[in-house]
């Protein structure tokens, strides 16, 4: 379990850029353009959270 929360911080630290770049439109927008992209930055991230397991390699264990 630790491993799976450790692999799904990294994976969205990989994605630093990505969420910055949405960070900085919402910083410049306003009014509804604001609400739509800040919105849509939780819409993502979430959707890429739930989707984790599918890209989620777990460690494979020795066999003894």
């Amino acid at each position: 379990m630790i491993h799976f929360m450790k692999a799904l911080f990294k994976d969205i630290i990989d994605q630093a850029w990505t969420l910055l770049g949405m960070f900085v439109a919402w910083l410049v927008l306003e009014g509804s353009a604001r609400d739509t992209v800040g919105m849509l930055i939780w819409i993502t991230l979430g959707i890429w959270v739930i989707t984790f397991p599918l890209r989620y390699e777990k460690e494979e264990e020795d066999e003894k």
